[in-house]
């Protein structure tokens, strides 16, 4: 008998330990799928936004490139208003709340490129502008091991590429 009872104790035992791995596997996977991915956009309202303000944006850089035989002024003007429909775009975005935007992990880092990229654009346009003349290029910013911030701005999982027009002189 107290074999028969010392089995019935190692059966709960095991089926226990099995239901406790069970349980712990599945809590780890429920808050693996729910955490916030560092590397991309995942919280729905921040990407719906992000998305239909940059579909407006894109739309309007691409709207107001300069002819090629554009004079100077032309062209600083040209570079200035796309930088404002980056910043409407900033804008738009914000709206959803900064408590939403700065908690969704790659945003702050994402708003800030687009930052750096129109005070780029805008210190371009002033040298354009005193110098009456094409510096030699546009100094895109370089992230913190010297790349173009440009592939981890189009690399947040949102349809947002940087549009070419805004990288070219």
């Amino acid at each position: 008998m107290a074999r028969g009872r010392w089995q019935h104790w190692v059966a709960a035992t095991s089926v226990l330990a099995a239901l406790a791995v069970v349980a712990v596997t599945l809590l780890g996977l429920w808050r693996y799928a729910n955490h916030d991915r560092a590397e991309v956009v995942d919280q729905p309202v921040v990407v719906y936004t992000s998305n239909a303000a940059c579909t407006m944006m894109r739309q309007t850089v691409h709207r107001l490139v300069p002819a090629s035989d554009a004079t100077v002024q032309q062209r600083v003007r040209a570079i200035r208003a796309q930088n404002e429909a980056v910043e409407l775009m900033l804008q738009q975005i914000r709206r959803v709340g900064l408590d939403r935007v700065n908690n969704d992990l790659p945003m702050p880092a994402w708003l800030s490129d687009w930052e750096s990229l129109v005070k780029a654009r805008e210190a371009y346009a002033a040298a354009l502008a005193k110098r009456a003349a094409r510096p030699l290029s546009l100094k895109v910013p370089l992230d913190e091991e010297g790349q173009s911030i440009v592939s981890r701005m189009n690399d947040v999982g949102l349809d947002c590429s940087v549009p070419a027009e805004l990288l070219s002189n």
